[in-house]
């Protein structure tokens, strides 16, 4: 048998390193330069770095078909998605086109979405039916669209997902194997025992990159799964369980060591997927102020996004002098929006710390981000 031990690292993902099965083709030439030409037995994965539930306490059921709510694994490929590209058909009335990458049968898709006349407004969706990996597409995209449009839909178990994409990358490689997929989590304690580490035979090791390189994408990106791949991370290596209450645990007990109260933050995950997350804009700034003294401040001033640089910030203070003195990070839910980061003041060394919270609007969202950016606009004027 072939065991995968997942790790946590959230980097096995083509979506940053260029095709999106390229880690998986790395392993199975790991496997080539050990002359491994066949698998005897099955596939199995062993999932166990990470505990508890897969979701967030307080994760909305209707997020979970996209990929800003993907499930957490301690094996993850391709931040646990599937990618979508959408096309017309030929003619109005045709179905819909659905490419997807990688091309497999994990998902099984439903096509009910179809060509629009080409003065039609995008409404192509999908829908995963929760706890399989049946994905219904409906509404349309308009003939006029040449170039198409992208989207991720996620899948369930994705332990399971990475392995089977591996398997089929064996097949591409000419590394024989007809056994099964499975997962340790589905074994009778009988066959688990068979499977232990210290009956195992290391044949080669994955590493993840860097904390830095990992804070860059969820900052940059606000990336909700690898926000979460870390803080269950943390919890396992820090606190000896890599499930979410391990990981806000660590993450209070820092928070209560640079001065921020408990009765000022209420954590229950890493991302703020979950409504029942609250945090005081104070609490931000204390953060803020904390990390600007620390030795590893240049990695986390560098991880913050740049306004029209970077993808999450790209559009926001357009127009406005000096905006690349900014470093920022938004945070984006239900009638909430935020807004925070650091101003590069006028004298070296000087930075303004700032955090921004607009909570229960029934306004229009585009409005309260333009106010965000006219308090930022205007403190960047002042300093």
């Amino acid at each position: 048998d072939l065991v995968i031990v997942g790790g946590g690292d959230p980097l096995i993902s083509g979506r940053f390193r260029g095709s999106v099965a390229e880690v998986l083709a790395l392993w199975a030439d790991s496997l080539m330069s050990l002359s491994i030409k066949e698998i005897k037995g099955d596939m199995i994965v062993d999932n166990s770095f990470f505990s508890g539930p897969e979701f967030g306490p307080g994760w909305s059921w209707d997020d979970m078909t996209y990929w800003y709510a993907c499930p957490i694994s301690a094996l993850s490929f391709n931040d646990n998605c599937v990618d979508l590209k959408f096309l017309p058909g030929e003619k109005v009335g045709d179905p819909a086109i659905i490419q997807i990458d990688p091309v497999t049968d994990y998902i099984r898709i439903t096509n009910s979405a179809v060509t629009l006349p080409a003065d039609s407004d995008f409404t192509l969706d999908y829908y995963r039916i929760p706890y399989t990996n049946d994905v219904t597409f409906f509404g349309g995209i308009s003939i006029s669209d040449s170039t198409g449009e992208i989207d991720y839909v996620s899948v369930h178990r994705p332990e399971i997902y990475t392995a089977r994409i591996l398997s089929d990358i064996l097949d591409k490689k000419r590394i024989k194997f007809d056994g099964h997929v499975l997962s340790l989590d589905d074994m009778e304690k009988e066959q688990k025992n068979n499977h232990t580490e210290e009956s195992l035979k290391p044949l080669f090791q994955w590493e993840s990159d860097s904390l830095g390189v990992v804070i860059s994408v969820i900052n940059k990106n606000s990336q909700n799964f690898f926000a979460e791949q870390t803080l269950k991370t943390m919890g396992r290596e820090l606190g000896g369980e890599g499930s979410f209450k391990k990981g806000i645990d660590v993450a209070e007990a820092f928070f209560d060591s640079i001065g921020i109260s408990m009765k000022d933050i209420q954590m229950y995950d890493g991302s703020g997927l979950s409504y029942i997350n609250l945090v005081k804009p104070m609490a931000i700034v204390k953060l803020l102020k904390a990390m600007s003294n620390s030795p590893d401040f240049e990695t986390y001033y560098e991880s913050l996004a740049v306004p029209g640089q970077d993808r999450s910030v790209r559009k926001r203070l357009e127009g406005v002098a000096d905006r690349e003195r900014v470093r920022c990070k938004t945070g984006h839910i239900a009638n909430t929006s935020t807004f925070s980061g650091y101003i590069d003041g006028p004298h070296s060394g000087h930075l303004i710390a700032f955090s921004l919270m607009v909570n229960n609007y029934s306004c229009d969202t585009d409005y309260v981000i333009s106010w965000h950016d006219s308090v930022v606009s205007c403190l960047l004027s002042e300093f």
